[in-house]
């Protein structure tokens, strides 16, 4: 969190190999961190990492509207082409 400027929350979801489901392993704040399950999906399956801003068009979870989040990025970790988690940062 400490280095990317601005960040207020941030989680770290790794790929379980039995399931081949996201799992939440990290979060700031630890207790329902405001994810977007869609904007995961799309750094997952696309292998491609987006920052995006509140004035663009995207499919964002109650929560991160509630809690009035401004702008995010969400990055898949990669190893040797193969998606093993996304990493997620807003303010």
């Amino acid at each position: 969190m400490e280095l990317v400027p601005g960040a207020k929350r941030g989680a770290l979801l790794i790929i379980d190999p039995p399931t081949g489901k996201l799992a939440l392993r990290a979060s700031i704040p630890e207790e329902s961190p405001p994810i977007s399950r869609t904007l995961i999906k799309r750094a997952a399956e696309r292998q491609r990492g987006f920052i995006w801003s509140d004035d663009q068009e995207l499919d964002k979870a109650k929560s991160m509207i509630s809690l009035q989040i401004r702008t995010g990025m969400y990055v898949p970790l990669l190893w040797k082409a193969q998606t093993l988690g996304v990493l997620c940062v807003d303010n």
